[in-house]
């Protein structure tokens, strides 16, 4: 939004470009079900709230950054006492598998996926969708 560049408490940063006006309008609509604002929102908070679930994302806990051998794929591996999360990302438009190999060890055999809540055996390849993102942890249930 090159119009920062009018506003003379904006005007000499130039971060605002990047900071467009709010649509309150659309703001609004994220309570109205069925539209994709509500859409968005409820995804949205629905990430926040696997973020805030998920110790093994805090800073303090070291990553490792993993080969899974598929260039179409980031994945990072994070050891926290309460277990293990492995993130992978695909960005690619083609669906791939996350070998077993790699998969979080798991006392129960399974695994569980932060974002989507499903479960898969520790033992098997996990399918990964087309530009999809998983956070798998063991499952102890």
């Amino acid at each position: 939004d090159w119009t920062y560049v009018t506003d003379p408490h904006h005007a000499s940063d130039n971060r605002w470009l990047h900071r467009p006006r709010m649509d309150w309008a659309a703001a609004a609509r994220r309570d109205q079900a069925g539209t994709v604002e509500a859409r968005i929102h409820a995804d949205l908070v629905a990430l926040i709230d696997a973020r805030r679930a998920a110790p093994q994302l805090h800073a303090a806990t070291p990553l490792e950054v993993i080969d899974i051998g598929d260039p179409a794929v980031l994945a990072f591996r994070r050891d926290h006492r309460a277990g293990e999360l492995l993130s992978v990302s695909n960005v690619s438009d083609l669906a791939t598998v996350v070998p077993a190999a790699v998969l979080p060890v798991s006392a129960s055999g399974w695994v569980r996926d932060l974002l989507d809540e499903s479960r898969h055996p520790a033992d098997a390849p996990v399918a990964l969708p087309a530009r999809g993102v998983r956070w798998l942890v063991p499952d102890g249930s």
